[in-house]
């Protein structure tokens, strides 16, 4: 349903070139190979599986709680936090955010939690996005991402109502 939605709806102009944004799920193994396997990587974003799906009694709306959603573009290794801030901050993730946020706002069955809770970081150790385990510890797997990226990670719930994709339901 993302996907349909999201990948490929807007585009960023940076440096006067444009960049159509692309759009993934999965865990960063999933993410490692589609960003080994793309011609063009970033900008990218990517939902975090893991979320908790909950469904209302009536059926008619699905709720993803705790979605992690990061917006991506390559960082630099030797660029410093103010100049990457200037850079790719303001000129491709922010507006990456706010286009994301207007798309879902325009859309009819969709909604986002009112509070929206987002993150911005340069990731450098893409280690520490594995998800816990039950007991709050760390997997072990490492995944290796040659890239830094730059990022903003957007922590919201997702309503999803039954007649927002009518060929998406799932008939009994």
């Amino acid at each position: 349903l993302l996907n349909n939605l999201i990948n490929g709806a807007f585009s960023i102009e940076y440096n006067s070139e444009e960049y159509v944004i692309k759009y993934t799920e999965g865990d960063l193994f999933e993410l490692t190979k589609k960003l080994a396997d793309s011609s063009s990587k970033y900008p990218l974003i990517w939902l975090q599986t893991g979320y908790v799906v909950s469904e209302g009694r009536s059926k008619t709306e699905t709720v993803l709680k705790g979605c992690r959603i990061f917006f991506i573009t390559k960082g630099s290794f030797t660029d410093r936090y103010k100049k990457r801030f200037e850079d790719t901050y303001q000129n491709i993730l922010y507006p990456m955010l706010s286009l994301f946020r207007k798309l879902i706002n325009k859309t009819k069955g969709i909604t986002i939690t009112s509070n929206w809770s987002y993150t911005a970081l340069p990731l450098n150790d893409v280690d520490e996005l594995n998800s816990k385990e039950e007991n709050g510890k760390k997997k072990t797997e490492k995944v290796a991402i040659g890239d830094i990226w730059d990022a903003i990670i957007l922590e919201i719930d997702l309503t999803i109502s039954e007649g927002c994709f009518p060929e998406l339901i799932i008939k009994n």
